[in-house]
């Protein structure tokens, strides 16, 4: 381990114990709210500044910032407070420390990061020589669940220079990553006696009509949209409902799709791209009748997509504070996975926002779920690094 992170764990390795042992989950009464309790009497006992946003009934996002009192940037650090219910993890709420590796739901998805953040903060309004400008951390909630916390922070984000988002990305620096929009599709048929379907329209074929011209034409149209990071954008047809029983021509047929969105894409985009499509399907079937529209499953809460060049400055500045401080060099790229940092981009498409935390995707939302201690301590150091331009922090 490098040299203040370890020195500074048992500060760290305690508050993220205590932020796992405290449920935050949708299924439990007070979701979030204990957590963040938690942290705000843990800023307030150390002098940080603190500012609680209501964001749904009790639920709050808690702000917390430290200023050396001299021009420089403004880095945000994010994280969310909620994780996702404990579903077949035994004795989630009950953390444990096992061969080099911290146990409990939320310990790489992400409690371990908050705990790591908060630490670094104290450190830092101990020493505010060695750093320049703004420094917030941002816990918002409802991350696991449409991102209402983030929804209300991003408009508060007009000052930042830069963001960092931590999931865990195993330390490596993700630039960009897919948005997503779910599509409805309702077709309206007529219906019949199944003994002369003639006499109605069959809601079901012309649904199939359509997922046909979808799999056959739109999905090689959408092959040649690519990204230089991201690859191809995508379409996939993930759920079909319709009929009543085999005697009868089925009025009705709902399909329901996902379109993974590459930057410069959006919902509405998809939407008349689909249109166009559907035009083509009523020239070869009579009397299509179709709805099409976005679902409202992220609650109007836009999941776009991530894009941030890798030749920015701080993108720049935080690989060297990896090779710095971890003797190694980080890969920057995409990310299969959606987070925060896009809707955040979402309200200031020029804030450059990364996503950059210790321990593994493969671990988040699991049954065992764990992060790695080392892990936590080089985060520690590189954030610090960073933070100081390599200068010592001590």
């Amino acid at each position: 381990m490098t040299a203040v992170g370890a020195s500074r764990m048992e500060h760290w390795l305690s508050l993220a114990e205590q932020l796992i042992f405290i449920e935050s989950h949708e299924e439990y009464p007070e979701q979030e709210k204990e957590a963040g309790l938690l942290l705000k009497q843990y800023a307030e006992s150390h002098g940080l500044q603190v500012t609680v946003q209501r964001v749904i009934g009790d639920r709050s996002n808690i702000i917390i910032e430290i200023d050396s009192q001299k021009e420089g940037p403004v880095f945000v650090f994010n994280g969310h407070l909620d994780t996702v219910p404990p579903g077949d993890m035994h004795n989630a709420f009950t953390p444990f420390c096992r061969e080099g590796r911290l146990y409990g739901r939320g310990a790489v998805d992400m409690k371990g990061f908050i705990a790591v953040v908060m630490d670094l903060l104290v450190h830092l309004q101990e020493n505010p020589a060695k750093f320049q400008g703004k420094i917030k951390a941002a816990w918002t909630i409802g991350e696991e669940s449409y991102s209402p916390g983030m929804d209300s922070l991003a408009p508060h984000l007009k000052e930042a220079d830069f963001l960092i988002v931590g999931e865990p990305t195993s330390l490596e620096i993700g630039i960009a990553h897919k948005g997503v929009t779910w599509i409805e599709a309702v077709f309206h048929g007529k219906s019949a006696h199944g003994s002369v379907p003639s006499e109605g329209q069959n809601a079901i074929y012309d649904a199939a009509a359509w997922i046909a011209e979808v799999e056959a034409v739109y999905q090689k149209e959408l092959m040649q949209k690519t990204h230089k990071v991201l690859g191809e954008a995508t379409v996939n047809i993930g759920q079909i409902q319709g009929g009543v029983r085999p005697v009868t021509v089925p009025e009705s047929c709902q399909v329901l799709l996902e379109r993974r969105l590459l930057p410069g894409e959006t919902a509405s985009s998809v939407l008349h791209e689909l249109e166009q499509l559907t035009e083509n399907v009523s020239s070869a079937r009579m009397n299509l009748q179709i709805d099409i529209k976005e679902m409202d499953n992220f609650k109007g809460v836009p999941h776009g997509p991530l894009s941030t060049d890798s030749s920015n400055k701080y993108v720049v500045r935080l690989a060297e504070a990896v090779h710095t401080s971890v003797n190694k060099t980080p890969h920057i790229g995409g990310l299969p996975f959606w987070t925060d940092a896009a809707l955040a981009q979402t309200h200031h498409p020029h804030l450059p926002a990364v996503v950059f935390g210790p321990g593994s995707i493969a671990q988040a939302h699991s049954s065992e779920e764990w992060i790695e201690i080392e892990q936590l301590s080089q985060c520690f150091d590189i954030l610090l690094a960073f933070i100081t331009q390599g200068g010592d922090a001590y």
